[in-house]
């Protein structure tokens, strides 16, 4: 089973919007328009969901056949609300979901062959937000049952928006699909690593529990 070149986290249309979906996700004043808790991508057969205090940037959201993406922050921001829950820290998240050939095997297998290809040129072009390996140092792969968490450095710019180069991404299996998630801190609010991680986790077993809970 080959799916490792199949992996994109960072899709083209996903890297085009990053500098206004970090501006949009965490300004105080944006314009007032729903902010779901959770998204179903129909499409995509994954519903999105984040930790407490993320809602739903459906703006910058789509689904497709050949995958989908959603970003995700402060509810109180996009639903300009101060009364709407916010997380206890600032960060916008990304969820990127791509088809694969996983069906009912667990994305675990693949895990030592995911690993080579992230340490890879083609792996770390993947992981940029430029899509520029170059950019991208990985600094740990670490994996907790069915999830591979990596930690990296990011040098490439997000235009109009500056963002921690530190980040930690979660790769797991849900419905049969790959989905990468990504934490992102604002560098002039910048989130340790341990915050990055936890949250990593927490968005990831958010989902593990969301789309259980579907089916």
């Amino acid at each position: 089973m080959n799916i490792t070149p199949r992996l994109i986290l960072w899709p083209r249309r996903g890297r085009a919007v990053l500098a206004v979906a970090v501006l949009a996700a965490l300004a105080a004043c944006v314009a007032t328009r729903p902010a779901p808790r959770s998204l179903t991508l129909t499409e995509a057969g994954v519903t999105i969901a984040g930790p407490r205090g993320f809602c739903i940037d459906q703006s910058q959201s789509r689904d497709g056949a050949s995958g989908g993406f959603a970003l995700l922050g402060s509810c109180a921001a996009l639903a300009s609300d101060p009364t709407a829950p916010r997380p206890a820290a600032p960060a916008v998240l990304t969820a990127t979901v791509t088809p694969s050939d996983l069906a009912a095997r667990p994305l675990s297998r693949s895990f030592p062959q995911m690993k080579a290809f992230f340490l890879s040129p083609a792996g770390r072009a993947a992981l940029s937000r430029a899509g520029q390996a170059d950019s991208v140092q990985v600094q740990a792969i670490e994996t907790q049952g069915d999830l591979m968490l990596i930690r990296l450095t990011d040098t490439a710019a997000a235009a109009g928006a500056r963002v921690q180069p530190e980040s930690w991404r979660a790769v797991m299996g849900v419905n049969g699909r790959i989905v990468s998630l990504s934490v992102l801190g604002l560098a002039s609010r910048p989130l340790s690593q341990a915050n990055q991680r936890a949250l990593a986790v927490d968005f990831a077993n958010v989902m593990t529990a969301t789309n259980t809970a579907a089916r």
